[in-house]
């Protein structure tokens, strides 16, 4: 299922989850609440948070805490928040 309303990253996901290497292995879960997201992360093999515009977010923190792969935009607040501990796109 596609829960996310912006057309272009429904293109993006449906690609993503039927083609290639990724197919099966990428879940957008939509919105967690914040009671659930401890199980949400220990369940994760990894966080992709592509964003260009957001300039802090605790999803960061989180998935550092949580020891899980997090890549992102090779962007000025994502080094500063994250150093060598992020994988850098």
């Amino acid at each position: 299922m596609h829960r996310t309303k912006h057309p272009g990253a429904r293109l993006l996901l449906g690609a993503l989850w039927t083609e290639g290497e990724a197919a099966g292995k990428i879940e957008n879960i939509g919105p967690v609440p914040s009671e659930m997201l401890p199980e949400v992360y220990r369940r994760a093999d990894a966080l992709v948070f592509p964003t260009l515009l957001e300039s802090f977010s605790r999803t960061y923190l989180e998935a550092m805490y949580f020891g899980i792969a997090d890549p992102h935009r090779d962007r000025d607040f994502a080094h500063h928040l994250c150093g060598d501990a992020a994988i850098y796109f």
